[in-house]
């Protein structure tokens, strides 16, 4: 979009009151250049704002009114829409655009069968059939009947990837990774396992250019057990967008869930790759932990170590290098770190495992302080069992260890939750 037409835009907006504003003017034909614009970069406030300039200028105009309306129900304001609807005589309005959104209410107000009916009606008139065919799938889903929900859903699925076909690989990630994530639960319903891979097989055949169609085929064979296939099908969505960060993300997860040691490497190789891409404390996280399971300590000290340099409060990473530094017998360096930790973090988790680090070092005083810190943030059960046996511990000091053992065995049982 020409940059003139912004700077005016946001010439008016600096003070809209003022009588420099009031001269400024906007046709049709540019607030329609705006809107779009403004949709495509997912600026709802400035988009909003181009909706209110539009009413102002052309306050009998319906197709502004709609919008509105529209926008409210995307974002949420569903009370708002009906009053705003009910003001400017849309609910009894019989334009194909206003029936539409009186049916995409009584969908949101769970009143489904007048939906349905309203959106029957349409079918044949209405011209924005991917929105038509996404709500009658919801109106159906909401009246149990999954087949047709099912149905409605595949045909919206198919006009989205028909609209999305002319454009680059790049400009389609991520375009359809919810729809398609809702159509497959859809699926489930009606279609067996290998229904489910023919159907996502067929609608690669519709745009074999889309990486998130390879993904979500992926997700499928995956799912149903083929692995070669589903590390295949990441494959082709990485050559078809080599910068994609969750087609490494997704080959990454896929080799990781293997029992296979060299499968697990190469999952590192794939996490690796997207940190060329992007830096990420979940990546790391992810690569620390895979080193972990292959009993490498030292290199998975590392990796939770630039996990927390990218992001300093990310708790897991915390507790995880905590727990690996005093599981490989680096008892006083996972001490240090628990201090580090709850210097950038006052975290419930944190405060806990504390507290069985210092019990299991016999340091009981700093054991008690940590579990009650823990307790006056969030006081579960468990942390009220622990500093009860703590505290019997310590009112008997001539049981000696016997008297901390079912502290012990409880952290420990816990440990191995967590291995497992």
């Amino acid at each position: 979009m020409h940059d003139k037409l912004l700077e005016k835009f946001h010439t008016y907006w600096l003070n809209p009151q003022s009588e420099e504003s009031a001269r400024i003017r906007f046709s049709k034909d540019e607030i329609h250049k705006l809107l779009r614009h403004f949709s495509q970069a997912v600026a709802d406030d400035q988009y909003y704002k181009t909706l209110k300039l539009a009413l102002r200028l052309y306050p009998e105009e319906e197709d502004f009114k709609i919008r509105t309306v529209d926008f409210l129900l995307r974002t949420g304001k569903e009370e708002k829409a009906r009053q705003t609807m009910r003001r400017w005589g849309l609910e009894q309005s019989d334009s194909p655009a206003a029936r539409f959104l009186q049916a995409k209410i009584h969908n949101r107000r769970h009143r489904a069968d007048r939906a349905l009916a309203i959106l029957k009606e349409l079918e044949p008139v209405y011209p924005r059939k991917q929105e038509l065919y996404a709500e009658t799938a919801l109106a159906l889903y909401r009246l149990r009947q999954w087949e047709g929900a099912f149905r409605y859903y595949e045909k919206f699925i198919r006009a989205k990837i028909g609209e999305l076909k002319h454009l680059h690989p790049v400009k389609k990630r991520m375009s359809l990774v919810s729809d398609l994530e809702k159509l497959m639960r859809y699926a489930v319903r009606i279609l067996p396992p290998a229904g489910r891979i023919a159907l996502m097989e067929k609608l690669i055949l519709l745009d074999e250019s889309n990486p998130d169609l390879w993904l979500a085929l992926a997700d499928v064979y995956r799912t149903h057990g083929r692995m070669q296939q589903a590390l295949r099908a990441c494959q082709q969505a990485q050559l078809l967008d080599p910068g994609y960060l969750a087609a490494y993300y997704k080959k990454a997860e896929i080799l990781e869930s293997s029992l296979s040691p060299l499968h697990k490497t190469e999952a590192i190789k794939e996490y690796l790759k997207s940190l060329q891409l992007a830096p990420s404390a979940y990546v790391n996280y992810k690569i620390a932990g895979i080193f972990r399971r292959l009993q490498h300590p030292e290199l998975a000290e590392v990796y939770y170590e630039n996990a927390l340099y990218e992001d300093p409060v990310y708790v897991p990473a915390w507790m995880d290098l905590i727990l690996t530094l005093e599981m490989s017998g680096q008892g006083r360096k996972a001490e240090q770190k628990i201090k580090e930790a709850l210097e950038r973090v006052n975290s419930k988790r944190l405060y806990e495992l504390a507290g069985d680090i210092y019990a299991l070092h016999g340091k009981l005083r700093e054991a008690l302080e940590a579990y009650l810190h823990a307790s006056g943030i969030e006081p579960p059960s468990r942390i009220r069992t622990k500093i009860a046996m703590l505290r019997k511990a310590m009112e008997n000091p001539e049981e000696g260890m016997e008297a901390l053992y079912p502290l012990y065995r409880m952290i420990h049982a816990q440990r191995n939750e967590i291995k497992n």
